[in-house]
């Protein structure tokens, strides 16, 4: 290679470093470095049952805080968003060690007939770290 090839092949790599880092910094790569690009939502596993006039939807969400848990129902699905915050504390006598983990959870389910979307018939319980939620089934 000449001089000049050289330089081209380096400029070369030097484009090729720039766009992965800069994917890596937006989180497309991963993690990313900065919290509010790297928390992409996770879906969490569900189950429908049909249990005749209603359907119970059962929600895999572990430790998943209450105040930050919202809940939509409209007549063909359900949406849910949630956020999971975990603290981790290691001690040692010459150490000390605190991690902090956060999921963040989106799911929208789609529900094979129409609901009745009114909140006074809509139950919501949380039990084991699942949330399960009884919709009605539209009536007519």
């Amino acid at each position: 290679m000449s001089f000049w090839e050289d330089i081209e092949y380096l400029k070369k790599l030097l484009r090729e470093q720039r766009w992965l880092l800069e994917r890596f910094l937006a989180g497309e790569m991963g993690m990313g470095l900065f919290p509010e690009t790297s928390l992409r939502p996770e879906e969490p596993l569900y189950r429908i049952e049909d249990l005749g006039d209603s359907y119970r939807v059962i929600v895999d969400l572990p430790a998943a805080n209450p105040s930050t848990l919202k809940i939509d129902v409209l007549v063909d699905r359900i949406v849910i968003e949630a956020e999971v915050d975990i603290e981790r504390l290691s001690e040692s006598p010459s150490w000390t060690r605190e991690e902090r983990t956060i999921r963040r959870y989106h799911a929208v389910i789609h529900l094979p007939e129409p609901v009745e979307p009114r909140k006074d018939l809509i139950r919501v319980s949380r039990r084991d770290g699942l949330l399960i939620i009884v919709v009605p089934k539209m009536s007519g």
